[in-house]
């Protein structure tokens, strides 16, 4: 999709050429002039303090009162000489998450940035943990597919793969064992709850004997589940266990050199 054109993009382009040459901390103003020029609709909510960006969804900053301070759960980020870190990132009503993202990235190519660094902690709605879900419908995360990556990617991807190819009941007992270590349960009724656990998975998705966890994974319609249906709770906390399964290391990044370079 072409982006909009803005009468800032000459002034942009100068900025750009600017911090291509000194190679220093880009100033304020050239941050703002990139975050105006890539994020037109946000022309009321984009705030830029020693250079942390905060950006307001355009519905909420047309009501904001300009003196408020920044929310940090608006989408916001910090950069410094060669790096971004994005500390926060939602969807708005009209742009996907993903293409916000995207734009972000663009921002950091601007500024010949080494790399845009995040802590992944993402979720999406009824707070189901998007990490845990996109690695095992995908066997990597959004941000992965994104190109944001730790060093132990590899490893953790060819692990998950084998995980999420288990038929369902042996994972289902892996991930009550391992969670159970985690948080310190007593496992003397394990078999129990695993049991019980079980029974009422299939009273809930009876179609689902017999297959695999990425197959049932598969199987659900995540994005149109109500939050308060009565299975909703069953399917969190069955993605809040399986991350005691999964290898993922949560701290990624995205590097924006050349590869040759």
């Amino acid at each position: 999709m072409a982006r909009r054109r803005t009468r800032r993009t000459r002034r942009t382009r100068r900025a750009y050429t600017k911090r291509q040459c000194g190679g220093t901390q880009p100033t304020d103003e050239e941050i703002r002039a990139l975050v105006q020029h890539y994020f037109p609709e946000f022309s009321e909510g984009i705030r830029v303090d020693k250079g942390r960006v905060f950006l307001t969804c355009p519905a909420a900053a047309a009501n904001a009162n300009e003196n408020a301070i920044p929310d940090p759960n608006n989408i916001n980020f910090h950069i410094t000489d060669k790096n971004m870190v994005l500390r926060y990132l939602r969807r708005c009503s009209k742009i996907s998450g993903t293409e916000i993202l995207q734009r972000i990235i663009a921002i950091g190519r601007a500024l010949s940035l080494h790399t845009i660094e995040l802590h992944d902690a993402s979720l999406i709605r009824c707070d189901f943990p998007l990490y845990t879900l996109s690695i095992l419908q995908h066997g990597e995360t959004w941000y992965n597919r994104m190109g944001f990556l730790s060093p132990t990617h590899a490893e953790d991807k060819e692990i998950n793969d084998a995980l999420r190819h288990e038929n369902w009941d042996d994972f289902v007992h892996e991930m009550f064992y391992r969670h159970e270590a985690r948080i310190g349960k007593n496992s003397k009724k394990i078999e129990e709850r695993i049991d019980h656990y079980l029974k009422r998975w299939y009273r809930a998705f009876p179609d689902t004997h017999g297959h695999t966890v990425v197959e049932i994974v598969n199987r659900i319609n995540w994005k149109r589940i109500p939050c308060n249906h009565r299975y909703t709770p069953l399917l969190r906390d069955f993605l809040d266990m399986a991350d005691s399964v999964l290898e993922y290391n949560s701290n990624v990044t995205l590097d924006l050199r050349p590869q040759n370079a």
